[in-house]
């Protein structure tokens, strides 16, 4: 009898990580979403959780955000190791922001600050080199 849990594998180009619609702008596709949810759940037990200001570990694949009141603001070291994939990600946003200072951030939008204010608000990077490359920023601010 066949397993109705979908398979999920990585999208094989770059071309099939988005949908674009010219009204709302990008949009994560749904297979997108679904690796990423496998990436934060049961593939990478490596998970750091922020709940106030600090550093976020740049080794540690994921790390989810929750502010429970007022704002803060927490940093991103410069990697030390090419091709290590980070995602931050706005798990709770009781509060009202935070936000996080970028180093030697390109690709994208990318900008030296990012400001996540809504829960599931994303930012997927990845490292080469001495430099973090913005994969994906969704719903999160880069100035």
């Amino acid at each position: 009898m066949a397993s109705n849990t979908p398979r999920v594998s990585p999208p094989p180009s770059q071309q099939e990580l988005v949908i674009e619609d010219k009204n709302a702008g990008t949009i994560l596709s749904p297979v997108w979403v679904q690796w990423m949810d496998v990436l934060r759940k049961e593939v990478n037990p490596s998970r750091q959780n922020i709940t106030g200001a600090g550093a976020i570990d740049p080794n540690i694949d994921y790390t989810s955000l929750s502010v429970a009141a007022g704002t803060y603001a927490v940093t991103l070291a410069v990697p030390d190791v090419p091709g290590r994939l980070k995602i931050i990600e706005m798990t709770d946003a009781t509060g009202t922001s935070v936000t996080l200072a970028l180093a030697n951030v390109i690709g994208g939008t990318a900008g030296t600050t990012a400001t996540f204010n809504a829960v599931n608000e994303t930012l997927t990077l990845v490292s080469v080199a001495t430099k973090w490359v913005v994969i994906d920023e969704h719903g999160v601010t880069l100035s």
